[in-house]
């Protein structure tokens, strides 16, 4: 079992996950219950179905809470409804098997979920089946700030942001209606206008400022919604990406410069101990000095 005793608070911490954590549905979360949730993912990246155990001290920040906010029982509340909730998410699975055929099947995503208010922590593994998700993938994986991701005041729209993030330099995301519906956990009772109304267009205007130029179109059927379509300028992050690589490689050529510097006074130094015959470790610094300085000099 891993102890996460100290987390990176940085607000730009990444989530770093395989694209299929957005194929999971989190029910009934409030918006500070996701924000506790993906604090739990991220501690578990490169950990597979390892066992995390996390004080309460470094996750309740995460949704700006404190003990001093609550008292025990009502803490207690919250964590027990909240780990009721992420014991029973799970995700659907499609899998082919070449003796046993075509099967679906619903796995929970969490092993276990654990907690102790007497100890102050919260511990877990997620299903041995779902570890690919957490752990080190150089394909089909995703990354987004928690930062901005805790930044949304809502859960449509953070959910929003985990999907359009898996696509970003795409710049385009269709997904049909039932889809939709299940992984934003829209009400039972919202239709298509009233989902449209009080999910897709508040949520398109909160993250238009994360995905430029972020557009919706309702997508219809013989007069019948079927899902959405989002577009966005994915080319907005590729243009970033080639600046942001820009700037390391100048970074690498300054640092490379500064060291070839360094050669060149050494050089120099191996110079003027080769024509005084004298070995290098027999020099003092107050002598590499002066060398400098002459050298310096004869520069002028």
């Amino acid at each position: 079992m891993t102890e996460i005793t100290s987390m990176n608070k940085r607000s730009d911490n990444l989530v770093i996950t395989h694209n299929d954590l957005n194929k999971i549905s989190f029910p009934d979360l409030t918006r500070k219950e996701l924000d506790f949730l993906y604090g739990m993912i991220m501690t578990l990246y490169n950990k597979g179905s390892e066992t995390v155990r996390v004080s309460f001290d470094e996750l309740l920040p995460l949704v700006e809470m404190t003990f001093l906010d609550r008292t025990e029982a009502d803490l207690g509340k919250w964590i027990d409804n909240f780990s009721s909730k992420v014991a029973q998410s799970v995700c659907p699975m499609h899998m082919i098997d070449l003796e046993r055929g075509e099967r679906f099947a619903k796995v929970p995503f969490f092993d276990s979920v654990i907690y102790s208010l007497e100890e102050s922590y919260i511990e877990f593994s997620i299903n041995k089946k779902f570890e690919y998700i957490v752990n080190e993938n150089r394909s089909q994986y995703m990354v987004f700030s928690f930062g901005k991701f805790k930044s949304f005041k809502r859960k449509y729209d953070k959910r929003l942001y985990t999907l359009l993030s898996q696509w970003k330099k795409f710049g385009k995301l269709t997904i049909n209606l039932e889809e939709f519906k299940r992984l934003m956990d829209t009400p039972d009772t919202y239709k298509p206008t009233k989902i449209k109304q009080f999910i897709v267009d508040p949520s398109v205007l909160a993250l238009r400022d994360t995905f430029p130029d972020l557009k919706q179109k309702v997508e219809k059927t013989k007069g019948r919604v079927t899902g959405y379509t989002f577009t966005w300028d994915g080319e907005y992050f590729s243009r970033r990406q080639i600046k942001e690589v820009n700037e390391k490689v100048q970074k690498r050529v300054n640092a490379a410069m500064k060291r070839t510097e360094k050669k060149s006074v050494k050089a120099m130094v191996n110079d003027e101990l080769s024509q005084r015959k004298e070995p290098a470790n027999t020099i003092t610094q107050e002598e590499v000095d002066s060398i400098l300085s002459l050298y310096f000099n004869k520069d002028e």
